[in-house]
C-alpha cells in the first residue's frame, strides 16, 4: 500500500488545488515538487504549477530550476557509439546459438587456464587483454595483508548472521527461487548453527542478508588494478560463500550464469582453496573447451559478469570467500569504446537467441552499453562518503523489497537426518 501510494503521488498532486492557503501549503507544495524531481517525473511539474495558480511565480521558478537539475542528472557523461541490431534479412551473426551448459566438468578435454598474475597486475593489461574476451584473472596474494583476512572466519559469520532467515522473494538482488516451500534448504542462520553443532558439512550463501549491516566496511580494499574505482563498487554489499570440503555435502556451486548480475565482480578468497571451471557465454566460443584454475587463500579473482562458471572446494579446511560487485558504466567511463567488443557480441547473441536463458542479458544492456549519468555518479559519490546514509538506504531497500521465510525447525532436523548428521 505504501509503495502504491508513493507511485500515485504525482497524480494525487492534481487533486490538491483545493487545499486552502495556510501556513502549511508551501511546505506541502515543496515536498510534492521534490518527490516529482526524485522520481524523474518532470513532465508533471508544469501541470502541478498550473493547478497551483495561487503562487504561479514561485512555483514556476522552483519547477524550472528542478527541471534543469533533473535534465543535468540524467545526462550522459560521455558519448557511447550506438549498437545496431541485426536485421532479419542479414542474420549473418546468428549462425550458431549460445549453448546452455549443465556441467562444465564433464567436457573433454579440460584445460588449465593460465590466469594467475602477480598482485600488482596492471589495470591496462586486464582491460585490454583479459576483459574483452571474458577472461578472468587471479591476483596471487593480493588480499593477504588486508585486515579482513585476519578477522573474518566462521565465528565472525555466526556472530553477525547466525539468526538470518531464508529470502523468499527479493525484487532487488536475486531471489531464493523456492520461496517458502517445505522442501527448501535450511536458512543461512540454521546452516551456520548446524556447522557449530556438527563441525562440518554445510554450505552457506549470504546475499541480500548482508544489506544494511556494514559489518564488512573497512575490512577489504580494492586490488591494485582497480584502485581509485571505489565509487563503482559501493552500491551493492558483498555476497558471502562459506563451505566445508566434506564428501556427501554441497562443496560448491553447480554450473550457472549470474543472469541478474550486470557487474564486474571480484572475489576475495579469505580461507581455503576453491577450483573454478569457466566458459565463455558467446556463441562463437561454443566449440571451445571449459577451463579451470585454482584460487587459494589470500588471492583475489576478478571476472566479468555472465561467464559460465562452476566451483568446488578442494583440499582441507573451510572455504570462505566474499564477492564484490562493480558497475561497468562507472568503471569504463574514461574510455567509452574500451572493452565493449565482448558485450557487443553478447548483445547480438541475445537478439539471435530469444527464448533461451541468454535472453536475460537484455536487462543488463542499459549498464553495459550506455554511458553513466551525472545522477548515478553523484549517488555513488554520496554513498562512498556518507556510510550512514548508504546503510540507511540499504536497510530501507531491504524492508521494502525482501520477504523472508520463518525458520522451520523440522527443515533443519530433516536436513541433519538426510546428511547423516543424526540418526
Amino acid at each position: 500500500q505504501v509503495k502504491w501510494a508513493w507511485g500515485r503521488l504525482p497524480h494525487t498532486a492534481l487533486y490538491l488545488r483545493s487545499i486552502p492557503i495556510t501556513k502549511h501549503s508551501n511546505l506541502i507544495r515543496f515536498f510534492i515538487n521534490a518527490h516529482l524531481l526524485v522520481r524523474g517525473e518532470s513532465r508533471y511539474l508544469l501541470v502541478f504549477c498550473l493547478f497551483f495558480w495561487t503562487m504561479p511565480r514561485s512555483c514556476a521558478m522552483f519547477s524550472i530550476g528542478m527541471v534543469v537539475l533533473a535534465l543535468f542528472l540524467s545526462a550522459p557523461i560521455v558519448d557511447f557509439s550506438e549498437i545496431v541490431a541485426p536485421v532479419d534479412s542479414s542474420q549473418h551473426e546468428c549462425v550458431k546459438l549460445p549453448q546452455y551448459f549443465p556441467n562444465l566438468k564433464s567436457g573433454v578435454p579440460l584445460q588449465e587456464m593460465d590466469v594467475v598474475r602477480p598482485a600488482n597486475f596492471s589495470s591496462e593489461e586486464f582491460f585490454n587483454n583479459f576483459f574483452p574476451v571474458g577472461r578472468p584473472v587471479v591476483l596471487r596474494g593480493a588480499a593477504k595483508n588486508m585486515r579482513g583476512t585476519k578477522v573474518l572466519n566462521f565465528d565472525f559469520l555466526l556472530k553477525h548472521f547466525g539468526d538470518e532467515k531464508s529470502v523468499a522473494v527479493s525484487t532487488v538482488g536475486g531471489s531464493s527461487q523456492d520461496g517458502c516451500s517445505p522442501d527448501r534448504m535450511p536458512s543461512p542462520g540454521q546452516m551456520l548453527r548446524l556447522k557449530k553443532k556438527h563441525g562440518s558439512g554445510v554450505y552457506v550463501d549470504l546475499g541480500p542478508n548482508t544489506w544494511g549491516t556494514g559489518v564488512f566496511d573497512g575490512l577489504f580494499q580494492l586490488p591494485g588494478m582497480l584502485a581509485g574505482q571505489e565509487e563503482a563498487f559501493i552500491s551493492q554489499p558483498p555476497t558471502i560463500y562459506y563451505g566445508h570440503p566434506k564428501e556427501g555435502y554441497q562443496k560448491g556451486l553447480d554450473c550457472h550464469q549470474d543472469f541478474g548480475s550486470c557487474s564486474l565482480n571480484y572475489q576475495v578468497q579469505v580461507s581455503g582453496t576453491k577450483r573454478w571451471w569457466v566458459h565463455s557465454p558467446l556463441s562463437k566460443d561454443n566449440s571451445e573447451p571449459a577451463f579451470y584454475f585454482d584460487v587459494h587463500a589470500g588471492d583475489i579473482l576478478v571476472f566479468a559478469p555472465q561467464i559460465w562458471h562452476q566451483t568446488q572446494i578442494i583440499g582441507e579446511g573451510d572455504s570462505l570467500a566474499l564477492t564484490f560487485y562493480g558497475r561497468l558504466d562507472l568503471l569504463w567511463q574514461g574510455n567509452p569504446k574500451q572493452n565493449r567488443s565482448f558485450y557487443e557480441h553478447l548483445w547480438l547473441d541475445s537478439n539471435c537467441a530469444l527464448g533461451t536463458p541468454i535472453e536475460s542479458y537484455q536487462q543488463c544492456l542499459g549498464q553495459w552499453l550506455s554511458a553513466p549519468t551525472y545522477g548515478s555518479t553523484v549517488v555513488s559519490w554520496l554513498q562512498l562518503r556518507l556510510p550512514a546514509l548508504r546503510l540507511s538506504f540499504e536497510r530501507l531497500l531491504k524492508t521494502f523489497t525482501i520477504t523472508y521465510c520463518e525458520d522451520d525447525p523440522s527443515i533443519m532436523r530433516g536436513f541433519e537426518k538426510a546428511m547423516g548428521m543424526t540418526k
